[in-house]
């Protein structure tokens, strides 16, 4: 009996030691978001310690060794990748752990950030930036992305012919047409309407006459619109035809032809369009003028230029956009306000347009309005890094920094941790008294792989004796 207990007390003993000792397995890995700008790779298991480093010999490498932690066979030891920013991930066991090794798709490598949480690491990467970031100071003003000859020359918002001023006209959408006519007979005429439009024509015989206009850059339905006017006769439109007929009136068993005047509301719709038209064409030619002139740093006269036309194109936001650019960059913070917000009245989801007004708002010292044009900034479109660091700092130096703390790590899980980034989130995280969020964050800052000098690695390790102390 005392031997069979024995046994059994040296089994149980074996087993606690087997439980104790045993390394764990991965439950579950693979990539969970690949894209050009981000990949996500996730690691579910209890992991009680990693390694990660760089090898930067050829297309650099990222190296993730997971201490008494194992893969399980049938798992893939190659994944490829479909984005742009890893090449392949290789998969496998060593003597001490898993190894797991990030391939980098570019000669100039990629950023990396690794978060464990509860049961799960994560490894996410984004391509390296060109961004040159200084503690304290505001992003370099980003140019506007169409501040190019071509985008500037293309009208960025398009107007609904139908509706000048108070007066609604009605919306003419046909393809834009040019005419010029001398006597031309009206049945030929509308036969070109019919081969311009792809609709049917029926023609009356009652239809007499001849006709002499000129038009240019006119829709074809506003055109003919006109000339029925011009002529006394009406349209029916059934089936994808148009039967056209003098207007009659009949009174007493007789047909009398009624004279009609052309509609005022057209006559000013066309006016309308013909002087836009003229006022556009003089506009190109001074964008024109005024984009070599910026080619040759000669950016007062070339300001001057786009101004001028501005006043002429002003439903063209992308020439907004540009004139305040360069008057911010002019230190003209003024009128790069003014025409920042004349652009936001075209399009208030333009986050261009509201990154320029928030940054002149701080220099005219209107911190209030900053506040606000920042927040479009980063809520519209396209998204840009400057806006959501440059709102971050701003926020940081307002001293609201629940906020800041915010926006900063919604940078970082858009764009990707840069150094500077990461150091004022541990130290927001230090203000805001979390001093064991502050700890995780520089101990994250540690493992992801920077560039850093001597002295604020030293600066980062006191930072983790005095805030890791386990209590």
């Amino acid at each position: 009996m005392r031997r069979i207990l024995f046994f059994v007390f040296v089994f149980l003993i074996l087993l606690f030691i087997s439980d104790c000792c045993y390394a764990a397995f991965i439950e579950k890995i693979g990539i969970i978001e690949d894209t050009n700008k981000k990949l996500k790779f996730l690691i579910k298991s209890k992991i009680t310690s990693y390694k990660a480093f760089m090898l930067s010999r050829h297309y650099p490498k990222l190296v993730l060794d997971i201490k008494d932690t194992f893969i399980k066979r049938g798992y893939k030891k190659r994944l490829k990748p479909k984005g742009g920013i890893i090449s392949c991930i290789y998969i496998g066991n060593r003597k001490k752990g898993a190894r797991i090794v990030f391939v980098s798709k570019r000669r100039s490598g990629f950023k990396y950030r690794i978060e464990q949480k509860e049961k799960y690491l994560i490894v996410t990467c984004w391509p390296k930036s060109k961004r040159k970031i200084i503690k304290g100071k505001y992003l370099p003003i980003p140019k506007p992305r169409k501040g190019n000859i071509k985008g500037l020359l293309k009208t960025a918002s398009k107007r609904t012919e139908g509706e000048i001023g108070i007066t609604k006209i009605p919306t003419y959408t046909g393809q834009r047409i040019s005419l010029d006519f001398y006597k031309a007979d009206l049945h030929n005429v509308f036969r070109l309407f019919a081969e311009i439009s792809g609709k049917n024509f029926i023609v009356s015989d009652k239809v007499k006459g001849t006709i002499t206009m000129t038009l240019k850059n006119v829709p074809w339905d506003f055109a003919l619109d006109l000339i029925l006017e011009v002529e006394n006769l009406k349209k029916e439109e059934r089936l994808n035809t148009y039967i056209i007929k003098p207007i009659e009136k009949k009174e007493k068993g007789k047909g009398e032809l009624i004279v009609r005047k052309v509609s005022e509301n057209t006559i000013r719709l066309a006016r309308l369009l013909k002087k836009k038209e003229e006022n556009i064409r003089r506009a190109e030619r001074l964008i024109k003028k005024a984009y070599d002139l910026e080619k040759k740093k000669k950016i007062k006269d070339a300001l001057r230029l786009y101004e001028e036309a501005t006043e002429l194109w002003e439903d063209n936001i992308d020439l907004l956009k540009k004139t305040a650019y360069l008057y911010y960059k002019e230190g003209n913070y003024a009128r790069a306000y003014y025409f920042a917000n004349r652009a936001l009245k075209l399009n208030p989801n333009d986050s261009e347009a509201a990154l320029y007004g928030a940054l002149s708002a701080i220099k005219l010292s209107k911190n209030k309005d900053a506040n606000i044009l920042f927040d479009i900034a980063i809520k519209g479109e396209p998204k840009l890094p400057e806006a959501y660091y440059d709102y971050a700092l701003f926020l940081e130096k307002q001293k609201d920094y629940i906020h800041a703390l915010a926006v900063y790590e919604e940078y970082e899980d858009m764009f990707g941790p840069v150094l500077q980034t990461s150091l004022s989130i541990a130290e927001l995280y230090t203000k805001l008294g979390n001093k064991k969020k502050a700890c995780k964050k520089y101990k994250e800052i540690m493992a992801a792989g920077f560039n850093m000098s001597s002295f604020i690695k030293k600066e980062i390790n006191d930072k983790i004796k005095q805030y890791c102390i386990e209590r």
